[in-house]
């Protein structure tokens, strides 16, 4: 990397160790890579670097030629891309913005910062940070595993008083629309938020009066039972639920083929106001509780993922077991 660059890249480092850019500096070489580094708290002189790699979209795009060619694929973007307005290709994103990934990272000093990015560059490859030893503490896993299934009985539980809750919800609805104010010919007839208005009730006493396909129209859709078991039901629902013949749908003129008669019609409004069915709130099945083996597996497998990305060979059993092994000896215990 020439010595411009270099110097530039020193003085992204000073700004962040003087803290006048907050956090993190993100370093853009003149090729277009560009470059994350964050400070290590525990060590103000040294500093961790990640590169900000493209979107996955762009990548497949352009045929992966960011692994090939990463000196090159700011303007194999560019000219690629023909929205003169479309971001750059090289965005403020990572493979490791995850806070726990970054802390894996090994640091470096100043000099060795300049280095390794120099390198990267010099050598036209991808940046590839050094990761501490996975390590897995036999402790922290317990806690995530008594963490877990404390949520997931908590979520047993407020499913079952929720259906319980919904039930008397839908029980006062009912009660509301049999109540004594509340003409003959509609008590029963509901939808969710209670009794039907006085404008639904006009329409549906319309049909009775005078069936025909206008008056059908308008009533056709009005929702006039509510229970826990079949929800919302419309006329049409419940005619088609008692008459094998009634339409399924509207004609190719966007008629209705038939209407029903006033005798289907009171039985229709006797189904919909049918007092609701309590649907008895079972409590569920305990949800499969979690065990240890399940959340290493979990670990292992984003530990591997990270590692691919890394072009790093995936864990075996032996290294898997090394892992607790760290953690015993009080190694790399705080790093995670």
């Amino acid at each position: 990397m020439d010595v411009f660059s270099r110097r530039s890249l020193l003085n992204a480092i000073v700004r962040l160790q003087d803290r006048i850019e907050g956090g993190k500096v993100c370093w853009r070489h003149a090729n277009g890579r560009t470059f994350e580094i964050t400070p290590d708290d525990q060590e103000p002189d040294k500093v961790r670097v990640i590169e900000n790699e493209p979107r996955l979209y762009d990548v497949i795009c352009l045929n992966r030629i960011w692994w090939d060619d990463p000196n090159g694929y700011e303007k194999a973007y560019r000219s690629w891309s023909c929205l003169p307005y479309q971001e750059p290709s090289i965005r403020d994103k990572s493979l490791f913005k995850s806070f726990k990934s970054r802390l894996r990272i090994i640091s470096l000093s100043v000099e060795d910062t300049i280095d390794a990015v120099s390198d990267a560059i010099d050598q036209n490859r991808v940046y590839r940070p050094l990761i501490t030893p996975f390590v897995l503490n036999y402790n922290d896993l317990r806690s995530q595993v008594k963490r877990k299934n404390m949520q997931r009985i908590r979520n047993r539980n407020e499913y079952y008083y929720s259906k319980q809750i919904k039930q008397k919800e839908i029980e006062n609805v009912y009660e509301q629309s049999m109540g004594a104010d509340i003409p003959y010919f509609f008590r029963g007839i509901r939808n969710e938020g209670g009794p039907i208005c006085e404008d639904g009730r006009n329409c549906l006493l319309s049909f009775f009066n005078s069936p025909s396909i206008d008056t059908w129209d308008k009533v056709a859709d009005f929702i006039i039972s509510y229970d826990i078991i079949n929800g919302d039901r419309t006329v049409w629902e419940i005619w088609i639920s008692l008459d094998p013949s009634a339409p399924r749908s509207l004609n190719e003129d966007g008629d209705w083929p038939k209407i029903p008669d006033k005798e289907m019609f009171i039985r229709i409004l006797e189904t919909a106001r049918t007092a609701p069915k309590p649907k008895p709130a079972r409590m569920p099945k305990i949800f499969p509780l979690v065990i240890i083996d399940s959340v290493v597996n979990l670990k292992v497998m984003q530990e591997n993922r990270m590692r691919r990305n890394l072009e790093m060979t995936e864990l075996t059993d032996a290294e898997i077991n090394e892992a607790f092994s760290r953690s015993a000896e009080g190694r790399s215990g705080g790093r995670r």
